[in-house]
């Protein structure tokens, strides 16, 4: 392949696609690797625009350049740069590294935190760790460190870890030694936060160490027994030691959520029969719970652990749950059937006697319900008929579902609401005792409830969920006879309008959409000719990802495409371009046949994603041609990116485009915000895009083009128009942007900048406090000398010493914070509160103790404030129970044992009970 002259690789990139066009810069680099030909391409690629400097990068690192790709490492684009420097080995000496991490922004910091991670650079991590560098910084690089330095710095900065499950990878020995070492011995409220502290590790330590976990819950446990975090790895427990998990989850202070743990469920078989009915016992007082327990349970074991879990317990006037009784054994089930029968209650209601009839055995059911099925009343016969079916299917054999469902024929004259109770009993049957008993009575009941005239749409309903019951059932088992019938009988309760209700298909075993679709097709296909689409769109909905790739499906939606009424169209254009394997391919095509289609959002945001080549229609002086926009003026869409992908004539059009829409008259000023957002965001022309918005009279523009400054392709290069508002209604907008750009610019760059608010003496307070928040995030020198002298200054307003207060928790390791800090404290009850508002897990432990001592002198803070303090210092702040106690306040959790786990006694009786 010869190697192209920049003109003419410019003209072949600009009608490609971006995908198109990096395969093309691949192939080159390689064809090319160390040629002249090709260094002189790539130099002259990436002075065109930063959109091609990115492609210079990318031949650059195939073709193994990596002088050039140094030198686009320091290309004014933050974009290009940071591509360049991740083609760039990370190699030389730790010193180097650590130099380069401390003098790059805080987001270039970010991104070098995790490949020194990613590349296993330990050296590089450890001296960073060791160096002048935050604490919060130092805490989120502990993942990367070697073991020696985590366990050094892991015990002071353990409530900073940001990536403790990382940590824990890393590291899992010491973080289970550091939760060891901070639960023992521990009263209750420390002991419940650092469980929640180890929460994002659970997982990892129960699956390593299940055994230790285990007993430091029994001896150190948290006041609830089990967190959150743990019980969604009870399972892992149950799997090393069945009894003592069980006795853990039975514990009387364990709380009992909404659910049965999955892990639970799933294992309940490793459970020792006592251990079962403990649980079983504990979850007395839910029936819904105690259901799904047993549901879990072997049927031939569930008889013992309910009569144990019952035991010695009053519930001879206890009325159970229909979920409960289905799940008991036939015996148990009658047995507590005729004792709920003779119970007042009960005996008074007609409706509840017949409902708890229902589960007795069904020759039983059968005479007692004999005369409530032939009542004057409706509700009666509808409440028998149901309660008959459903006790013949409880027995569970088809001879006696058989003579059920023969009761099905004296229905088909009945009136709706007793066909409606039946068709719901019906939808309740499993479907494997469906399948074997068959469905031939009821699909003639199917066949008359579809034709009687009274008939309401729940029965319909009910009725096409017993049909997709057993039509999943059938497909299953390959039954493939059966599933026609079902889907007949589907196709019958369609009627004449075609309107059907489709279950979710999840869990069908793959290939059962064919059925499905072929059993529809000719219905599908007659209504298309009629320019009716629902049953389609329905159909398509409830198949999901199953749709996708089905021929005829996708033949009648392109058809669809075409349809008179709008609303179709849009539809079948959602479903026909939902596959995201064929909507770059098949967007094209959807624009040849309706140019207008091109204002729904997903062929938007397509052609912005993948098929830039066709980006233009976006932004046409003329208005779109079809159906979908008709004669408004030119069609102007807010996308959401990325614009990364666009060549530089693109994002000019497209920046007109928007321009266009802002000068029209009539713009809503929601649309102009959005707009003008979007223009920041457009790459290498951001700043410039914006300009004629900053000076504009219109508040909403002006402070939409201040916050879009934020998001340009160079931040770094916005910093100082921000700063440069002190003052006036914009300075808040203002502020908050230059904390966001903050991100992208280094330390020595923006410190000038900052300096200079904070030395205007017209600077705003809003400003001030903003600009000392800014400070803080610099970690140079001269950043803290300016904070102490503001924070010394008497005169400084007082909103900015508070300010500073909190910026310099970030410097606690220089002595002269604490002269700010303590001079706070003591100035009144106002910046003693200041003080307080710091949680403790927002510091480093060595900090903790002299931070609370701030707060002892004076005394000034009392009443609800001081039971605050005292809430927030007590478990973890070593000394925090003697400022609340010095403040005038006892912690609202300490007093007596809990009895909880954690506290051996407690535990010791949770367990004997």
């Amino acid at each position: 392949m010869p190697m192209p002259r920049l003109p003419q690789l410019l003209t072949s990139l600009d009608g490609e696609t971006h995908a198109a066009r990096c395969r093309r810069i691949v192939d080159l680099a390689r064809v090319g690797r160390g040629t002249p030909e090709l260094g002189q391409l790539i130099d002259e690629l990436a002075a065109q625009s930063d959109y091609h400097a990115v492609l210079a990068v990318v031949a650059a690192a195939v073709a193994g350049d990596e002088p050039r790709l140094d030198r686009l490492a320091h290309h004014p684009s933050g974009r290009v740069a940071r591509a360049a420097q991740a083609g760039l080995p990370l190699t030389g000496a730790a010193e180097v590294i650590a130099g380069r991490y401390r003098e790059a922004s805080p987001n270039d910091r970010r991104l070098l935190r995790r490949r020194l991670g990613r590349e296993g650079r330990t050296d590089v991590v450890d001296q960073l760790i060791r160096s002048d560098i935050d604490d919060t910084e130092r805490a989120g690089l502990l993942a990367a460190a070697t073991a020696q330095v985590a366990a050094e710095y892991l015990p002071d900065l353990a409530d900073l870890v940001p990536n403790l499950a990382s940590v824990t990878h890393r590291h899992l020995g010491l973080v289970l030694a550091h939760l060891r070492e901070r639960t023992l011995g521990a009263p209750p409220p420390q002991r419940d936060h650092w469980w929640a502290w180890a929460g994002p590790a659970i997982g990892q330590l129960i699956a390593e160490h299940p055994a230790a976990v285990l007993e430091l819950l029994e001896t150190a446990g948290p006041s609830t027994v089990l967190t959150t975090d743990v019980t969604r790895h009870l399972g892992a427990l149950i799997r090393h030691d069945p009894h003592r998990a069980a006795t853990l989850f039975a514990h009387p202070r364990h709380p009992i959520g909404y659910r049965v743990p999955a892990g639970l469920l799933t294992y309940a078989g490793l459970l020792a029969p006592g251990d079962r009915v403990a649980i079983a016992r504990r979850l007395l007082d839910r029936d819904d719970l105690l259901a799904t327990f047993l549901d879990a349970l072997p049927p031939s074991e569930r008889a013992a652990t309910f009569d144990a879990a019952i035991v010695d317990i009053g519930v001879d006037q206890r009325i159970w749950s229909d979920a409960l009784l289905e799940v008991l054994p036939h015996q148990v089930r009658h047995r507590e059937a005729r004792r709920i029968l003779t119970l007042p209650s009960v005996r008074a209601n007609t409706l509840a006697t017949i409902s708890f009839q229902g589960f007795l055995p069904a020759a039983e059911a059968g005479e007692q319900l004999a005369g409530s099925r032939r009542a004057a009343d409706a509700e009666e016969r509808a409440a028998a008929s149901a309660s008959f079916l459903l006790a013949s299917a409880r027995e569970r054999r088809p001879a006696a579902l058989t003579t059920a469902l023969a009761t099905l024929d004296g229905l088909r004259d009945e009136r709706d609401p007793v066909r409606l109770a039946a068709a719901n009993a019906l939808a309740r049957i499993p479907g494997w005792l469906l399948a074997e008993t068959g469905i031939d009575r009821i699909e003639a009941f199917a066949h008359s409830a579809a034709e009687a005239r009274d008939t309401s749409p729940a029965t319909i309903h009910s009725l096409l969920g017993a049909a997709w019951v057993v039509i999943r059932e059938a497909i299953g088992s390959g039954d493939i006879a059966l599933a026609r019938q079902g889907l007949e009988m589907v196709d019958t309760l369609a009627g004449p309008t075609g309107r059907l209700w489709f279950p979710s298909f999840e869990g069908m075993p793959r290939g059962g959409e064919a059925l499905v679709i072929e059993a529809l097709l000719p219905r599908l296909r007659t209504a298309a000719a009629k320019d009716n689409y629902g049953l389609l769109f329905t159909l398509c909905a409830a198949l999901g990802k199953r749709a996708w790739g089905a021929t005829q499906l996708d033949s009648l939606m392109h058809k669809a495409l075409r349809a008179p009424q709008d609303a179709n169209v849009r539809a079948a254009a959602e479903h026909w371009l939902a596959d995201p394997a064929t909507r770059a391919t098949r967007v094209g095509e959807a624009l040849r046949i309706d140019e207008s289609l091109a204002v729904l959002p997903i062929v938007s945001n397509t052609l912005s994603a993948s098929r830039q080549d066709l980006l233009d229609i976006l932004w046409k002086r003329t208005s779109l041609t079809g159906r979908l926009w008709g004669r408004k003026p030119a069609f102007v869409p807010i996308l959401p990116g990325p614009f990364t992908r666009w060549l530089p004539r693109q994002v000019q059009g497209y920046a007109a485009a928007l321009d266009a829409l802002l000068a029209t008259e009539g713009t809503a000023t929601w649309t102009a915000s959005r707009a003008i957002r979007t223009l920041g965001r457009l790459p290498q022309i951001g700043t410039v895009a914006l300009e004629p918005y900053l000076a504009s009279p219109d508040t909403a523009r002006r402070e939409a083009a201040l916050g879009a400054l934020a998001w340009t392709g160079r931040p770094r290069d916005a910093l100082p128009r921000l700063l440069a508002v002190r003052s006036g209604d914009d300075v808040r907008v203002a502020m908050y942007a230059a904390g966001r750009c903050l991100r992208d610019t280094p330390g020595r760059v923006a410190l000038p900048l900052v300096l200079d608010v904070l030395r205007d003496p017209a600077t705003k307070v809003t400003a001030r406090k903003e600009a000392v928040r800014l400070l803080g995030r610099i970690r140079e020198p001269e950043a803290l000398v300016e904070l102490l002298a503001i924070g010394l200054d008497d005169s400084t307003h007082r909103d900015v010493r508070f300010a500073v207060t909190r910026t310099l928790r970030a410097w606690l390791d220089d002595e002269r914070s604490w002269q700010v800090l303590g001079r706070v404290a003591q100035s009144g009850r106002e910046g003693a509160l200041s003080i307080a508002e710091t949680f403790p897990q927002l510091l480093a432990e060595r900090h903790r103790a002299a931070y609370a001592r701030l707060l002892v002198p004076g005394a000034v803070i009392r009443g609800a404030s001081a039971r605050q303090l005292a809430w927030r210092l007590g478990p973890v702040a070593p000394g925090g129970d003697r400022v609340a106690r010095q403040a005038g306040c006892r912690h609202p959790r300490r007093g007596a044992s809990d009895g909880g786990p954690g506290d051996p006694a407690g535990f010791a009786r949770g367990r004997t009970r």
